[in-house]
């Protein structure tokens, strides 16, 4: 929580759904995106493209590092 005091532009919500998914993480987690119009983090490439095809903002971890990488060097 510490570090989103130093992010007041970030907006984080956390939801007491309580359901369990059937299909699987993955699943779960379109389906979660899908019914809160949210935006997906995550290093899993196959999830990403999963997302993207249904039309989910993805924010992949690993792009977001090696774009930092190749601009810091």
């Amino acid at each position: 929580v510490s570090l989103l005091q130093d992010m007041p532009h970030v907006d984080v919500q956390i939801y007491q759904d309580g359901q369990i998914g059937s299909d699987g993480v993955d699943a779960r987690l379109i389906e979660l995106c899908k019914k809160y119009k949210a935006r997906l983090c995550t290093i899993d490439y196959n999830l990403n493209k999963v997302a993207v095809v249904e039309g989910i903002q993805v924010l992949n971890v690993n792009d977001l590092a090696m774009s930092l990488r190749m601009a810091y060097l």
